[in-house]
């Protein structure tokens, strides 16, 4: 039977310098979250029914506010993670869930006026750009260590 011994040297300092970049690459990670979620707000707004123009002009991201919109803003920090909410409604188009799920409105079928518009405005283009993220993260990994 053979014995090995390993001995690694530098641990600690490698230790420092991960532990020193981790702030720079959550600002990395943050820069990419906000770059997607400005692709799939742009995206949707494409396609969002439009009647008044209220519900249209209320699509936002930044932070979920306590009121159930979404402070203007950009990706954050909580509990250890990284979020971005994005959204349509709050005050200015509080029937934006109604309309993206297709939902009847004062019992009558809703009538997409829109081309192209139509219920899953916001979960088409999140759909459709979800699998960009590990790509865009590991983009935010080379840039912070790469540098």
């Amino acid at each position: 039977m053979s014995k090995w011994d390993l001995t690694f040297e530098g641990a600690d300092r490698l230790q420092e310098k991960l532990a020193a970049a981790i702030p720079a690459l959550k600002e990395n990670i943050k820069a990419k979250m906000n770059e997607l979620g400005s692709d799939i707000l742009d995206e949707s707004a494409d396609i969002v029914p439009m009647d008044t123009g209220n519900l249209a002009s209320s699509g936002h991201m930044g932070r979920r506010s306590e009121g159930g919109g979404v402070d203007e803003g950009f990706a954050y920090e909580e509990d250890g993670m990284i979020m971005l909410d994005i959204g349509y409604g709050g005050p200015a188009a509080e029937y934006a869930l109604y309309v993206h799920e297709g939902l009847e409105s004062a019992g009558k079928s809703i009538q997409w006026t829109r081309p192209g518009s139509g219920p899953k405005y916001l979960e088409r283009p999140f759909d459709a750009n979800k699998g960009r993220l590990p790509g865009m993260i590991k983009e935010a990994v080379d840039e912070t260590f790469n540098k």
